[in-house]
């Protein structure tokens, strides 16, 4: 399949609407274990329906996935109907019967189940041993590719015969010695096989010997698991309610929703935090909604050991069943395997509900040029790895030719590569020649596993032979960056400036580094002027240990910054942002957005910062951290970005989710007091509170190994300092080395059913700012 148009990274190719779309465990109700729902519980005033489920009334049709109301008198009266601006007009009703284990959102989708299904006693008893039972080490795309081939053996076997598929079975490499049965070694396959003959009744004009053989049954099985199985994730409803609408709730909507939600949801109403008894209600209601929100929209984030901490294990396990995970059966999408694959498919669900499957660039993608899946879930392995993965796809022997196993098999091999520049099909030469793109498609994926001298090994093969690609040339440096080579890449970044001086995110970094990193000596200074003259003593040794070696916050009788100097900061952005053209930004961090605005960019703010940073920041982190670890008075301690944020709660950016930052150290200070707003601080999950320094104060923390978020600002305006530094040789940790990672179409952001996909305003593929948990 060859794309036919241009499309760029994250956008959706093609839709395509699968023949078969069941959930992984067909023969269960629901991940979430719904309950009975008896008639006489549901009333429309009815205050005990908050006690109930919400999941006993919602669910997702058992054949489609669409979002339904399953009760057994057909009406809308129930629990989660009184949820605050739940969209009821989009959910289907329907019945479901004292005696039935699934629902399904319409006659047609029962119907498809049904004839799926329609199977003899003996085979629905196995494919409920081998689906149902929740302690098999089966239940994977292996077995749902053997309920289909099932499926469409009976079909055959019984004169309905599909044209299309005996066109594609026929053009099947697979199936040129259907009558050859000793190489089929599943035993599940043939146990499956042996069942079906023994139950179907055979068409009397068919090619008996031929059709009836294990072999052609294998064969079925093998091009359908081969081409035609795909894996997708479908929202829940209530999952779909918690991630758009939740923080766009008023507050008293959004207590009368946790009201509801507590039920399945304990951690809504839980007092885990440390400080619940020292802040707000308020303020403490829009963190845990933050909170909840978070995790219902990334299921790996669950994985996080800190986020875990502060979730309890019944919410935990009720957001990951939302996650409800479905295989579709697509025999349009017929793509070719790829080790680097340029395409995923996602789950996508338009205005009616309804799920197609989207075929998504994993980055930009020329008209004609040939699109590839990965048919295996962990790519981020080694080529002997990899294979032995693929051989349970493509049978025993299989070797994949892509361009990330060719490369790999010629370095082992000791073999020279070669570079091409244009896109000729030579194959004389095909075996050791790539194209520079192929090989920064390879290093990108490495950088995206967190693998990133591979990743500059491969930019640097490119760069050989063409030492003016600027994206090559910024996405090495980028990966010396996060190796921990703070001091290499600014000068390669320099050495690229030389050689692209118009690309954007070179231009970007030469700047910043020309702006902070000067080669000035630390001065610990004791007395700050005020504005009127006055001045005020800087003690650097009074601070408070939060987490040894990771986390410090200065006292409240020892501020870092004047009030005065904190006054002047504040003016000195707002002015800025007010005469600048588009205000306070909100994309330069990709991941998770911040309002801000660069310091680089204020003249005066930045001469004010650079000696801030030399007199008093640096010394106070070198006593925090240890001159050992950050150089003596700091001065190995490099500010990587520099910003000024705002939190409003009128309407701009009210709090930032929990992440770790792309950095060795990070640093907040604090620029008015807490009197002019109620919440903020920086919240830490270690901690399992909220820290907050008076005016002027600051905290100090490894922004690369805590996961930290910014805490709701629920009344008024805070204004902070943001810093993201590094200490060169200090290896960031915001990639940890063997964290598995599923392929994304977008680096370090998680997409999910009906949320639209979005570009790296940059273009250049790295965030350089937040990593999300």
């Amino acid at each position: 399949m060859y794309a036919s148009r241009s499309v760029r990274k994250g956008e959706i190719i093609e839709l395509f609407v699968p023949e078969n779309l069941l959930p992984m465990n067909p023969f269960k109700t629901s991940s979430l274990k719904r309950k009975k729902i008896k008639s006489s519980s549901l009333s429309p005033s009815s205050s005990s329906s908050t006690s109930s489920s919400l999941f006993d009334d919602m669910d997702l049709c058992k054949s489609c996935g669409r979002s339904m109301w399953v009760n057994s008198n057909s009406q809308i009266t129930s629990a989660v109907s009184n949820l605050p601006r739940f969209q009821v007009e989009q959910v289907i009703t329907t019945n479901l019967g004292q005696n039935e284990t699934m629902a399904f959102c319409s006659s047609r989708c029962k119907e498809v189940f049904d004839d799926i299904m329609k199977f003899g006693v003996e085979t629905k008893k196995f494919f409920y041993s081998l689906l149902g039972n929740s302690t098999s080490k089966y239940r994977d795309e292996k077995d749902f590719a053997l309920l289909v081939a099932s499926y469409l053996y009976r079909k055959i076997l019984q004169g309905e015969v599909d044209p299309l598929l005996h066109k594609q079975f026929a053009s099947s490499t697979q199936c040129s010695n259907l009558n050859d049965d000793a190489d089929v070694s599943d035993d599940r396959i043939r146990d499956c096989w042996l069942i079906l003959r023994s139950e179907i009744n055979l068409k009397i004009d068919i090619d008996v010997e031929l059709t009836s053989s294990l072999s052609f049954f294998h064969s079925i099985y093998k091009f359908i698991r081969e081409s035609c199985i795909f894996e997708v994730t479908i929202t829940h409803p209530i999952q779909k309610y918690i991630q758009s609408t939740i923080l766009k709730l008023s507050d008293k909507e959004l207590a009368d929703s946790f009201e509801i939600l507590r039920t399945d949801l304990p951690s809504v109403a839980s007092t885990i935090d440390e400080d619940s008894d020292s802040i707000s209600a308020n303020v403490l209601l829009w963190r845990i909604a933050a909170r909840i929100t978070q995790a219902s929209s990334n299921r790996d984030g669950l994985e996080d050991d800190q986020l875990s901490m502060i979730l309890d294990t019944q919410t935990r396990k009720c957001i990951k069943g939302m996650f409800e995970t479905y295989f579709a059966y697509c025999p349009n999408i017929n793509l070719h395997h790829s080790c680097v694959p340029n395409t995923i498919v996602e789950a996508h669900e338009n205005e009616e509900g309804c799920t197609s499957i989207a075929l998504v660039a994993l980055h930009d993608i020329d008209m004609g040029q040939i699109l590839t899946l990965s048919k295996i879930d962990d790519i981020e392995v080694n080529i002997q790895e990899r294979w032995k993965q693929l051989e349970s796809v493509f049978g025993k022997g299989y070797m994949c030719s892509c361009t990330r196993c060719r490369y790999e098999q010629l370095l082992e091999d000791g073999k020279k590569i070669v570079i091409r520049q244009d896109n000729a099909e030579d194959e004389t030469i095909r075996q050791n020649t790539f194209h520079w793109r192929d090989l920064k498609y390879m290093a990108d994926l490495a950088m995206q596993h967190g693998k990133y001298k591979t990743a500059n090994k491969l930019y640097t093969i490119i760069l050989n032979e063409n030492p003016t690609l600027g994206d090559v040339l910024h996405a090495r440096c980028a990966s010396v960056l996060e190796s921990g080579n703070f001091l290499m890449s600014q000068m390669l970044w320099k050495e690229a400036f030389q050689l692209c001086p118009s690309h954007s995110g070179i231009s970007l970094h030469v700047r910043k580094q020309n702006a902070y990193n000067q080669d000035t000596e630390s001065v610990h200074d004791d007395m700050v002027e005020n504005h009127d003259g006055s001045q005020t003593t800087l003690n650097l040794q009074r601070y408070e240990t939060l987490i040894p070696s990771k986390c410090f916050i200065t006292l409240p009788d020892s501020p870092l910054i004047s009030p005065d100097e904190c006054k002047k900061a504040i003016d000195w952005a707002e002015s800025a942002a007010t005469s600048r053209t588009g205000g306070w930004t909100t994309s330069r961090h990709y991941a998770v957005p911040t309002t801000d605005i660069p310091i680089h960019e204020i003249p005066p703010l930045l001469k004010w910062f650079n000696a801030l940073l030399s007199n008093r920041i640096r010394p106070l982190m070198a006593a925090q951290f240890g001159e050992q670890n950050v150089g003596k008075q700091g001065r190995n301690i490099y500010i990587h970005d520099a910003f000024i944020v705002r939190y409003d709660a009128s309407g701009g950016q009210k709090h930032l989710p929990l992440h770790r930052d792309q950095s060795t150290h990070s640093f907040t200070v604090a620029l008015n007091s807490s009197s002019d707003y109620d919440g903020g601080g920086t919240y830490v999950a270690a901690l399992k509170r909220s820290i907050q320094p008076s005016v002027g104060g600051m905290t100090s923390f490894r922004g690369d190994e805590l996961l930290h978020g910014g805490d709701p600002v629920v009344l008024g305006r805070r204004y902070i300092i943001v810093a993201f530094c590094y200490v060169s040789h200090l290896e960031n940790k915001a990639h940890p080395v063997g964290k598995k990672m599923k392929l994304d179409a977008q680096f370090h952001k998680k997409s999910t059913t009906g949320t639209s996909l979005k570009r790296n305003a940059n273009n250049d593929g790295f965030t350089f700012g937040f990593q999300l948990c």
